[in-house]
C-alpha cells in the first residue's frame, strides 16, 4: 500500500533526526580493496566520497559558467585541453558573510567504447552524459549521473563485449541500432551521528578483486533508501532496495507483469582500532507483496522474522573482518551462508550453502595505489538459488552475489602499477574449477538431483581468464583505457577481446 510506504519513510526520517560524528561517509559500505579493472569508463563505479568535497576544501572557489561570455568560452576551451585544470561546465558557489555554505557543479561528458574479438566481430558504443554534484552546509549532499547512447556493429557481440550492458535495451525501428541509457544518483542528509539517504545505484560489501560473495555490483542499478547510525566504534546501517525479478508472471487478465521484489540489508560494523574492522549482517529477498515493516528494523534478526512469516523469504547471513597487518599489508576475510546445519556442516548435505573469501593486499610502493592482491574464493553449490521465483539472489537477470556463480573454487590475483601521474597499468588473472550442479542463481533448488552435494558437484570445468589494461590521462579532462581480455573454458576455444574506452569530461 502506498500509504504504508509513505508512513514508513516519514517515521524513518523523524527518528533519524533525533539522533545526532564529525565525519559521516557519503558512500554506503565502500570497500577499501576492489578490482580496478573495467572494460569501460561507464562500468567504473563512482567514488561518492571523492566527487563531493567538504566546503572547507573549496572555500576559495568562484562561480563560473563556460558560456557566460565569449572570453569565458575561449578560456573554457583552453582549460579543456590543459594538464592541471579542474574546472567544469557550470559551478555555482553560495557565500554569506564571506563564508562558503553551498555549491553546485555540473559537468558534461562524452565518449565511446570499442571492442573486437580479433576475428569477425566488433562493436562500438557512443554516448553523452551529465554529472551533477552538490553540497549544502555540509549537511545535505547529492549527485546525479545520466548517460545515453547507441550501439552499432555486430548485435550478437554486444552482451559479451560491454560489461556495462546490464539492463534493458531498445532497438531502433530499422533494427540497425540499439539504444542504452542509465541514471544513478543519491540524496543524503547527514546528522551528528548518522545519515539518511535516498538514491538509485548499486553497492558492494566486503573487500574483493574477483567479485563480492556477499553483495556485488555487477548488476543494473536499483532504487533504495538507507540509514546509518554511528555510536563510537559501532555503526548500524540499513539498506532497502526495490529490485526487478528475472522473469514475468501472468496477470489476472492473462497479460504479463513484473511481480514486486525487494532486498533488505542490515549490517553492524565494529572498529575496535584503526587497523581492525569486524562486520556482521543479513540479507533478505522477498516479493509478491508490499514492503514488510519488520525488515526495516536496523537492529533485528531477519531470520527469526522470516521464520514467523512461514519461511517464504530468502535470508542469508554474512560476516567478515579486515586487518591491517602493517602499513603495507592488508588482510581480509568474507563469509556468507544460508542454511548451514551445525550437525552436518562438514558433510555433503545440499543445504550446507555457504561461501568464503580470503585475500591479502601488498603495497608495492608508498603511494598505496601500486599493489599486489591475492585472493581465494570457495562457494558451495546452490548458494544463491531459491525455490520461489521472486526470491533468488538476483536483480534484473544478474546475480547479486559472486559474478562467476557458485559451486566453484577460484584463485585471483591483480597487480596495479601507477607508472606516473598520467599512466597506470593493471593486470588481473584468475583460475577457477567449477562443477555444473547448482552453479547458477537461476536454477530452482527443488530441481536438485539429490539431497547430497559435494564441493565441485557434477562435471568439473577449468576456467582461465586474464585481463591487462593501460589507463592514460594525458590531460586532466580526458581519459583513455586500452586492454585485452583472454578467457578459456575447458574444451572450448580461446575467447579474445580487445577493447578501447575514451571519455572526455568538462
Amino acid at each position: 500500500m502506498k500509504t504504508q510506504k509513505t508512513v514508513i519513510l516519514i517515521i524513518l526520517f523523524m527518528t533519524s533526526t533525533l539522533i545526532s560524528s564529525d565525519f559521516i561517509p557519503i558512500s554506503w559500505n565502500q570497500p577499501q580493496i576492489i578490482s580496478k579493472i573495467g572494460l569501460s569508463h561507464l562500468s567504473q563505479q563512482i567514488d561518492e566520497n571523492k566527487i563531493i568535497s567538504p566546503l572547507n576544501e573549496c572555500s576559495a572557489k568562484k562561480s563560473d559558467f563556460a558560456l557566460s561570455s565569449w572570453s569565458n568560452f575561449k578560456k573554457s576551451v583552453s582549460n579543456f585541453f590543459s594538464v592541471k585544470d579542474q574546472s567544469c561546465f557550470l559551478s555555482y558557489y553560495h557565500k554569506s558573510d564571506q563564508q562558503l555554505n553551498a555549491y553546485y557543479k555540473l559537468s558534461l561528458y562524452s565518449g565511446f567504447d570499442y571492442s573486437t574479438s580479433l576475428e569477425n566481430e566488433s562493436a562500438i558504443y557512443q554516448y553523452n552524459g551529465v554529472l551533477t554534484v552538490g553540497n549544502i552546509y555540509d549537511k545535505l549532499f547529492f549527485y546525479t549521473k545520466w548517460w545515453s547512447g547507441s550501439f552499432s556493429g555486430d548485435h550478437d557481440y554486444f552482451d559479451p563485449a560491454f560489461d556495462f550492458l546490464d539492463s534493458w535495451t531498445q532497438k531502433s525501428d530499422d533494427g540497425k541500432k540499439t539504444y542504452v541509457d542509465n541514471f544513478s544518483g543519491k540524496l543524503l542528509y547527514k546528522l551528528p551521528v548518522g545519515a539518511i539517504s535516498l538514491g538509485r545505484g548499486k553497492y558492494q560489501i566486503g573487500n574483493n578483486i574477483g567479485g563480492s560473495i556477499i553483495l556485488d555490483n555487477q548488476t543494473n542499478d536499483y532504487g533504495y533508501f538507507g540509514a546509518s547510525l554511528q555510536l563510537g566504534k559501532l555503526e548500524f546501517s540499513l539498506l532497502h532496495a526495490t529490485l526487478i525479478p528475472d522473469s514475468m508472471s501472468n496477470n489476472t487478465n492473462n497479460s504479463l507483469k513484473y511481480n514486486d521484489k525487494y532486498l533488505a540489508v542490515h549490517k553492524i560494523d565494529w572498529v575496535p582500532s584503526p587497523n581492525l574492522h569486524f562486520f556482521l549482517g543479513e540479507h533478505v529477498l522477498y516479493g509478491n507483496r508490499d514492503i514488510d515493516p519488520g525488515y526495516l528494523l536496523p537492529v533485528a534478526f531477519y531470520r527469526a522474522i522470516e521464520h514467523n512469516l512461514r519461511d517464504r523469504d530468502n535470508v542469508l547471513i554474512f560476516l567478515g573482518f579486515n586487518y591491517n597487518v602493517h602499513s603495507n599489508v592488508k588482510f581480509y576475510f568474507n563469509f556468507i551462508f544460508d542454511e548451514l546445519s551445525k550437525s552436518t556442516i562438514f558433510a555433503n548435505w545440499w543445504g550446507n550453502k555457504y561461501a568464503f573469501q580470503v585475500g591479502s593486499s601488498f603495497a608495492l610502493r608508498d603511494d598505496e595505489q601500486s599493489c599486489l592482491v591475492i585472493e581465494v574464493t570457495g562457494i558451495r553449490p546452490w548458494l544463491y538459488t531459491h525455490n520461489i521465483l521472486e526470491n533468488k539472489f538476483s536483480h534484473d537477470g544478474r546475480s547479486l552475489g559472486y559474478p562467476g556463480g557458485s559451486n566453484l573454487i577460484n584463485v585471483s590475483t591483480e597487480i596495479n602499477l601507477l607508472l606516473n601521474e598520467y599512466c597506470s597499468f593493471l593486470i588481473n588473472g584468475s583460475f577457477s574449477k567449477q562443477g555444473n550442479v547448482g552453479n547458477d542463481f537461476s536454477i530452482n533448488y527443488d530441481t536438485r538431483p539429490s539431497d547430497n552435494a559435494s564441493w565441485l558437484e557434477g562435471d568439473i570445468s577449468d576456467i582461465y581468464q586474464i585481463t591487462a589494461q593501460t589507463s592514460i590521462h594525458p590531460i586532466n579532462h580526458h581519459s583513455l583505457m586500452i586492454g585485452i581480455r583472454l578467457k578459456k573454458v575447458e574444451n572450448t576455444e580461446l575467447d579474445k577481446q580487445v577493447y578501447l574506452s575514451y571519455q572526455a569530461r568538462y
